[in-house]
Formats: C-alpha cells, sequence, structure tokens
C-alpha cells in the first residue's frame, strides 16, 4: 500500500486531531508518532540487554501528532509522557516569575487534572477507552499523587467517579500546612 494511503489513514484515525492533546492538525503538520517507541538507534541485541521493548512499525502502533507532542513524547512511553506533562505547571511554578505572579495575581488557576490523551476520552464516532485503560489511568494518577511531585498544588488525587474519564472528583486537600493531606 502506499505510503500516502497510510498517512491518510493515520491523520484520519482521531478525526484530524493530535492523538494527544487533541489540537486540530492539517495533513502538512501533522508528525506520526509511535505510540510505543521504536529506538532506531538500538539492534535487538542492544534493547534486550538494555531491557528495552521495541514498538513495531504496524499501524496500530502509529499515532497522528502535532509537532510539539511529537517532540515532547520523544521516545516516552505513554505513562511517562503522562508524567512528563502533569509536571509542567511545576516547572512553570519553579522557573518562572511571571506564572507566579500570575497566580498570586488570579490571573491563572491551577489545577492537577488527570492527563488523558484526547485518544483516550471517549467521544462521538471513536472507542471510548476500556475499563482495564481507565483503570490504568488511576492507578498511574495516584502513583503520582503519592509521591507528592505537586507540593504547590491545592488538589492532591482524584478518581474517575463514573465511566467517562471526563469526571473527576477530588478525595484529598492538600492543606499547605506541613505537607498534610486532609480526607474531604
Amino acid at each position: 500500500m502506499a505510503k500516502k494511503e497510510q498517512r491518510e489513514r493515520i491523520w484520519n484515525k482521531y478525526g484530524k486531531h493530535c492523538a494527544y492533546c487533541g489540537k486540530e492538525i492539517t495533513y502538512k503538520q501533522m508528525q506520526i508518532d509511535h505510540i510505543e517507541p521504536v529506538f532506531r538507534g538500538f539492534s535487538d541485541d542492544d534493547a534486550k540487554r538494555c531491557k528495552i521493548a521495541k514498538g513495531s512499525e504496524d499501524e496500530s502502533n502509529l499515532n497522528p501528532s502535532c509537532a510539539r507532542c511529537n517532540r515532547w513524547k520523544s521516545t516516552h512511553s505513554l505513562e511517562q509522557f503522562r508524567i512528563e506533562v502533569s509536571k509542567q505547571t511545576e516547572r512553570l511554578f519553579r522557573d518562572s516569575a511571571a506564572y507566579r505572579m500570575a497566580l498570586d495575581y488570579g490571573l491563572i488557576k491551577e489545577s492537577l487534572n488527570p492527563i488523558v490523551f484526547y485518544f483516550e476520552k471517549p467521544f462521538s464516532g471513536f472507542e471510548p477507552a476500556s475499563q482495564e485503560f481507565s483503570d490504568r489511568i488511576k492507578r498511574n494518577i495516584d502513583k503520582m499523587a503519592s509521591k507528592k511531585d505537586f507540593p504547590h498544588m491545592k488538589l492532591k488525587q482524584y478518581y474517575p467517579v463514573s465511566e467517562s474519564l471526563g469526571e473527576v472528583r477530588s478525595t484529598y486537600s492538600y492543606t499547605g500546612q506541613n505537607d498534610e493531606l486532609r480526607r474531604i
């Protein structure tokens, strides 16, 4: 099959949107991301020795991506990329006086929403995320929250309250005093 036909199928896989952030992308803007990284510089023996699972070139391992998400994901697994995205507000808080000022003046509000990629969200015309996948997202959110990676954030832990991944509620509140978590 022609490469152009395969690229068209991948581009249409999620309605001409980036599979990760959901931004609408043109055919020309689309980059193809390997869901499980291929690690082209590693031979099969090298990968085995380093305990790296190499992804395939199979179309089921390919997602349409905007340039930004493809660059940030790089050779991360989905779960590593999810953690990387979730740390952005922490980095902004640490490194940007302008960000902290905007917070102080109420121009922006932080939230520790779970990172759910566009292709994981159930929406019209596409397969909804499986329950197993929803459970895996919950476990990873729990793991991130338990590490206290976000000490400046007010909300610490979220749990799905329905089959829809979009509905979450906080079960813990960060008090900001003595790193204490209170159940609400």
